[in-house]
């Protein structure tokens, strides 16, 4: 691939990646303005506890799939076939755990609502873990419209599922149908878009899983990272501080990180392609940190100075807390994009050892900082 084909590539794969997370993102917003006038932190904060469960869940099985095939430039059916069959594995798993700590979680937390929330999350989340992995070819083949598509699609879907149940039942039970059924929707386009099947099969499962330990310890990490502290948030201050702090976290990522991540998905693929030319890879590293550094800081500091207007303006009088945490988590923000583009880096160079690491420094110093 040539120097103007490259950068052809990776500023096609940001645009197309920036279009994805700002569709989904400006619908996120509308929903969230809208169904924050008819719930309470509280209903926000019962969904938020349960993804916390399941988001562990998920991690204690990650494998890293996506990630071996899009580097894998030589992957043969039977890696995909591999992939699919191990994915069904994981998701079955996600669900048989998810459903058994149900009940002890919402003994624990002191909330006889979430066990329900849980098992109708999971059994969602179960079945999208079957989808068609021919999916990831999206990414792989740089053909980010595709992509774009397969992740609008649901979260489309699930926008307009949301939005009614929440107007209908007025509770936290309008959220659950929605998240519902956007995974049942990615399950569903997944087979929609791509006619190409996987078969059951296990034969490169040693190859495929090379680098699990290392995903699984780096997955750890960003969970600690992004949803621990939910945990204790909830254990002290109960369902209406979860959702208050959540949905200030939600808030304070859409100026900074939702320009600056995009270019961290868009680069994986593309860099995949010149692990044969260091020379030119290292160009392109230095490009995207170049144009991270011109959008984050000044973006983030922006929207800290706006954080109170926009509060008020979309979601009302009953956030008001919600504003001195969208400042601080503003600035917080800023380093999110430079962490993104660097563990992909790093993923792409096959130091998933080393991007663990790193990712546990970081987890370890957030721990502390909770403490």
């Amino acid at each position: 691939m040539s120097a103007p084909s490259l950068t052809g590539s990776l500023l096609r794969g940001t645009g197309w990646t920036v279009g994805i997370r700002w569709m989904s993102k400006f619908l996120g917003v509308i929903s969230l303005a809208v169904c924050a006038r008819y719930l309470t932190p509280a209903d926000y904060g019962l969904v938020n506890m349960a993804m916390v469960v399941i988001g562990f869940s998920q991690v204690l099985v990650e494998f890293g799939l996506d990630a071996s095939l899009i580097r894998n430039q030589q992957a043969t059916e039977e890696h995909y076939d591999t992939a699919w069959s191990l994915k069904i594995i994981q998701s079955v798993v996600i669900g048989v755990i998810v459903f058994s700590v149900a009940i002890p979680v919402g003994q624990w937390i002191g909330d006889e609502r979430v066990p329900a929330i849980m098992m109708v999350i999971g059994a969602a989340g179960t079945l999208a873990g079957f989808q068609n992995i021919y999916v990831v070819n999206f990414r792989k083949t740089l053909d980010f419209q595709k992509d774009f598509l397969f992740s609008f699609i649901p979260r489309l879907t699930s926008f307009f599922v949301t939005i009614s149940a929440v107007i209908v039942l007025r509770d936290y039970w309008g959220l659950v149908i929605g998240i519902a059924t956007g995974e049942v929707a990615r399950f569903v386009v997944s087979y929609w878009m791509i006619r190409r099947r996987a078969r059951w099969s296990l034969v490169r499962w040693r190859e495929m899983t090379s680098f699990s330990f290392w995903y699984f310890l780096g997955g750890l990490s960003q969970f600690t990272v992004y949803q621990l502290d939910r945990v204790f948030v909830g254990r002290l201050g109960g369902a209406e501080q979860v959702g208050i702090y959540g949905v200030a976290r939600e808030v304070a990522s859409l100026p900074g990180t939702e320009l600056v991540l995009p270019i961290g998905r868009a680069l994986l693929p593309t860099l995949s392609t010149l692990n044969d030319d260091p020379v030119r890879q290292s160009r392109a590293i230095e490009k995207a940190l170049a144009g991270i550094t011109l959008i984050t800081v000044p973006i983030a500091v922006g929207f800290v100075l706006v954080a109170r207007e926009f509060v008020l303006l979309l979601f009302g009088d009953k956030w008001l807390e919600a504003i001195p945490l969208v400042a601080i988590f503003s600035l917080g923000a800023i380093t999110s994009g430079f962490r993104s583009v660097a563990q992909n880096v790093l993923v792409v160079m096959g130091q998933v050892k080393t991007n663990a690491m790193l990712s546990w420094v970081y987890a370890l110093a957030v721990l502390v900082a909770i403490y």
